[in-house]
């Protein structure tokens, strides 16, 4: 996968068959039925041999019902998109400004510039607000993030290459040096122009803790991404 225009595909290959949901309406009352359709701009349900659909634009959320929920694997890296989409991955690594991305048993390929940041060290009460701070700070190139302490961050500008599990590639000073993940808070991607990204049709929160802003919805087999 590349760019940044989502499509998520509901997987009935895994989840429980059929897909069954619960739909908070805008109005009205709570509608449960099985997937048989699933569009940009609508859902199509079936309860008791009718079939109802249902316009996005009067949901305000649906959740899968019924099944097994598997426990997510550990998360190394929370990744967050241009568009505002995070991830909780398990792996990431770049090579030749191309990011691999583990999330949810999937492995996603990415152009870098679809990034806007990484954290590499688990989200802190103390240190969220100098994270989002830096992250918003309109920076003039890349940023590394260093955790100076328990209460502290402190940062680098420069430009990050490859990244592997242990160590982010990153100039400094014309000098390439490679710097310990472990070392690092998380890493900031600079962007020299914003990006024109297509509108957002709904939001899709996974069971691992990843949240998706999505363009475009469709009922199919057999991956999600």
């Amino acid at each position: 996968m590349s760019g940044i225009t989502w499509i998520c595909a509901i997987v009935l290959g895994q989840t429980p068959a059929p897909l069954t949901v619960s739909a908070d309406m805008l109005s009205g009352p709570q509608r449960t039925g099985a997937v048989v359709e699933l569009t940009t701009d609508h859902v199509t349900l079936e309860a008791d041999g009718q079939r109802t659909e249902l316009p996005l634009r009067d949901l305000l959320a649906m959740v899968v019902r019924g099944g097994p929920v598997a426990q997510p694997a550990a998360t190394s890296a929370w990744v967050e998109l241009v568009d505002g989409s995070r991830l909780e991955a398990t792996r990431y690594a770049v090579k030749n400004r191309s990011a691999t991305v583990h999330v949810g048993g999937r492995v996603l390929t990415l152009d870098a510039r679809a990034i806007l940041s990484v954290r590499f060290q688990a989200p802190s009460p103390t240190l969220d607000r100098q994270w989002r701070e830096i992250v918003a700070g309109g920076n003039r190139s890349d940023v590394a993030v260093l955790r100076r302490s328990k209460t502290s961050l402190d940062q680098l500008e420069g430009v990050f290459h490859d990244i592997t599990d242990e160590a982010v590639e990153f100039e400094y000073d014309e000098q390439r040096i490679a710097v310990r993940r472990s070392k690092l808070e998380g890493i900031v991607y600079f962007h020299a122009v914003p990006r024109d990204l297509p509108k957002t049709v709904c939001e899709v929160l996974e069971t691992d803790g990843s949240l998706w802003r999505v363009q475009a919805l469709e009922l199919r087999g057999p991956s999600c991404g």
